[in-house]
């Protein structure tokens, strides 16, 4: 009940100091829980005057309470919720915020700022993750890399590409690691004009040699659809190994070429790779015609040589496969044969006879 959360937060302000130090991150978790958000601002507030913030943010991770994650997600989530609608308001708050790192001294602390800008990034707090980095008197590339895979992680391709430019204008040394989160944010999108922009600044920094970010390429222009400029990255690759054969492989199986698929396949046992349950699963999936059941039964042979018939993932692709091709049979028997049956192998099975 409120009135209990209530009498918990008088209680809370009311102990010692070093009490405050155990309890504090448990008390704004239970605002947040009950989606209370004005209540942990308050909170938040009460807890500024007596520099609990402060003394915490020194000793502690950054997922708790000290390092002030609760209290941007209750900014945030205030805001959205109309709560706190008013922009000045809401400003207000992120000055006050604002005033709270700079007590704590992240924005001196180039490890420390990181390790926030990377914390808000991954819960999606992207407005305080900017205001932190923004905040940091010294960056380094991890600051910025932290920031632009913020940015992606969450779809802001075009927020991210503008940080690279200006990562590049202020003369900050680039890494493959900054590339990786834009790629495939433009292939998640997708987005193949930036994309392309990308790729020619991966050409441009001379990375597009490691394997990692080659085959984060191919994977972007398959995503796009753009299936040329994918196989031409491929054939560029030295020392493929088999994720990079699995994303030219998904390339074609996800754009409807099973057949080019196959051969891709074909190639890569040549090399001595093997193919995994990503393999097997991404050219399943392509195989959803009764022009390709006959290529679908000797997939299904191979995949029953190489044991990954009990595989639930592979399990549920072959009965999917197979009622696509207009074989419930086969799709049924593939049904009754997996050793553990998930929601999705279940309503695969229904859709079957739907």
């Amino acid at each position: 009940p409120l009135h209990l959360l209530a009498a918990g937060a008088m209680a809370f302000l009311i102990l010692p100091a070093h009490s405050l130090l155990l309890i504090s991150s448990s008390s704004m978790d239970c605002f947040l829980r009950h989606r209370q958000y004005p209540q942990a601002l308050g909170l938040c507030s009460s807890c500024l005057t007596l520099s609990v913030i402060h003394r915490r943010l020194s000793t502690v991770a950054p997922s708790s309470f000290a390092s002030g994650l609760p209290v941007e997600v209750a900014v945030i989530e205030s805001g959205r919720r109309g709560e706190r609608s008013r922009p000045e308001a809401l400003s207000s708050e992120r000055r006050g915020i604002g005033v709270a790192i700079a007590r704590s001294g992240v924005d001196g602390e180039v490890y420390r700022g990181n390790r926030l800008v990377s914390e808000y990034g991954k819960r999606g707090n992207l407005a305080i993750a900017r205001l932190v980095f923004d905040r940091m008197k010294v960056r380094d590339t991890v600051s910025w890399n932290a920031m632009i895979a913020g940015y992606s992680r969450h779809g802001h391709c075009r927020e991210a590409l503008e940080l690279l430019g200006q990562m590049q204008v202020e003369g900050v040394v680039l890494n493959k690691i900054t590339f990786l989160p834009i790629l495939k944010a433009c292939a998640s999108s997708p987005v193949l004009a930036e994309g392309k922009l990308i790729h020619s600044l991966v050409l441009a920094s001379g990375f597009e040699s490691e394997i990692v970010v080659g085959t984060a390429i191919v994977t972007m222009y398959g995503k796009c659809g753009s299936l040329e400029d994918a196989r031409r990255m491929f054939d560029k690759l030295r020392g493929r190994d088999l994720v990079s054969w699995n994303s030219m492989v998904a390339a074609y199986a996800e754009n409807g070429y099973w057949k080019k698929a196959l051969r891709i396949v074909q190639q890569m046992q040549l090399t001595g790779i093997a193919p995994d349950r990503i393999t097997f699963v991404s050219i399943l999936n392509a195989c959803t015609s009764p022009k390709a059941l006959a290529e679908g039964k000797l997939i299904h042979a191979a995949i029953i040589e190489t044991g990954f018939e009990f595989d639930s993932v592979v399990g549920t692709a072959i009965l999917t496969m197979y009622s696509k091709c207009g074989c419930l049979q086969d799709a049924r028997k593939a049904f009754d044969d997996l050793q553990h049956r998930d929601i999705v192998s279940w309503n695969s099975m229904i859709a079957a006879y739907s």
